[in-house]
């Protein structure tokens, strides 16, 4: 509604004179607002000057990369601290590679936490735990062993782009596409060039559900990337419930109610509380490419509130693109613990030295 509620004052400004009404505003998860050509972010840009104060919030500044930053710093300052433009940040601070993607020069991580420090505080999990209960998450990962014919058929796509079946065969037209299509085939199905779901195995349908044996009574939240997932889910587990856009069955999962609940990471990973019924353990089925997505998804869980340690058991086919999936999402999350660690060096420094200012002019006063 921030785009709507931006045009509204412009539009009953220009009837009756009335004026933007509001000096401060708190923007929560504000890695939403990391891509400067969306329209939110242009909206927020644009009733920024007749902000006094703007305080952004998120878990996740830098999940993805370091490019996000950008957007979301020159709202608090206006390009005061990383430059006035995109293309200034990218010449200063990254190379720009054959694939005309941009990587961040090596330092130069810690060169921007050293720029924004000074309006950036990073409060960490113990820094809160006197005063707020809130749980870590527990990592399970269960390997699976696919058998040895998928495995044959997964090593033959992999190197020529063609995966026979009895009685298909499907073709992947270049580099993005195969890699989309080994992981649906690590999931137990792939799409054929008429978006016709092709069955090829149930491994991690099997191994799924071993674990909702091992679980017992306590319910399971098992998230899924692709359609042809859920499609597959929903006639392996016919009472499984469905997430829905308004979060209707939120109630009956904190009841207790629910046995699975089958959620997207994008529909379901942002300001969702299900952390109050007794379901604390996440599946994740199919893996996805995003650190972010990852983190909120298992924070509907893993919150304030919640009284067991949150699991997440990660489904992983050995020897296949979910490995290296999990791989990126782990070097995703080592890139912003750096960004935290070095604002908080920074802010150290900061303090160190106005100490030292403060001592010196008490000195020269005695």
């Amino acid at each position: 509604q921030l785009v709507w509620l931006v045009d509204f004052w412009e539009k009953r400004g220009r009837a009756t004179g009335e004026t933007w009404p509001y000096d401060t505003c708190f923007l929560d998860e504000s890695s939403k607002f990391k891509d400067p050509t969306t329209k939110r972010w242009a909206a927020l840009n644009k009733a920024r000057s007749r902000l006094k104060r703007l305080y952004e919030l998120t878990a996740s500044p830098a999940s993805e990369h370091y490019e996000g930053l950008f957007a979301q710093l020159f709202l608090l300052d206006r390009g005061e601290r990383l430059g006035r433009n995109m293309a200034g940040y990218h010449r200063k601070y990254f190379r720009q590679l054959p694939s005309r993607k941009w990587h961040l020069r090596k330092g130069n991580d810690k060169r921007i936490a050293d720029r924004i420090a000074d309006i950036c505080k990073v409060v960490k999990l113990d820094d809160v735990r006197e005063y707020v209960q809130v749980e870590d998450w527990l990592p399970v990962t269960r390997k699976i062993v696919l058998p040895t014919e998928v495995r044959q058929q997964y090593k033959a796509f992999e190197k020529d782009f063609i995966l026979e079946l009895p009685d298909k065969i499907v073709e992947a037209m270049n580099s993005a596409a195969l890699f989309n299509k080994l992981l649906q085939l690590s999931a137990g199905a792939v799409y054929d060039a008429e978006k016709r779901v092709i069955p090829v195995h149930d491994e991690k349908i099997e191994d799924l559900k071993q674990l909702v044996d091992e679980l017992g009574d306590e319910p399971v939240m098992v998230t899924y990337w692709f359609q042809s997932t859920l499609a597959r889910l929903r006639k392996a587990f016919p009472d499984a419930v469905v997430m829905d856009r308004e979060a209707r069955c939120k109630d009956a999962w904190n009841a207790g109610k629910i046995k699975m609940l089958l959620v997207h990471p994008a529909s379901a990973g942002h300001g969702l509380n299900l952390q109050k019924g007794p379901g604390a353990a996440v599946a994740i089925f199919d893996p996805f490419y995003s650190r972010e997505l990852f983190e909120q998804v298992i924070g509907r869980l893993a919150r304030q509130g919640q009284r067991k340690l949150v699991r997440v058991f990660k489904l992983v086919c050995v020897d296949t693109y979910d490995e290296f999936v999990y791989d990126c999402l782990e070097d995703k999350h080592r890139g912003q613990q750096r960004l935290f660690k070095f604002i908080r060096e920074a802010r150290a420094r900061f303090a160190s030295n106005d100490n030292s200012r403060r001592r010196t002019k008490r000195d020269v006063a005695a």
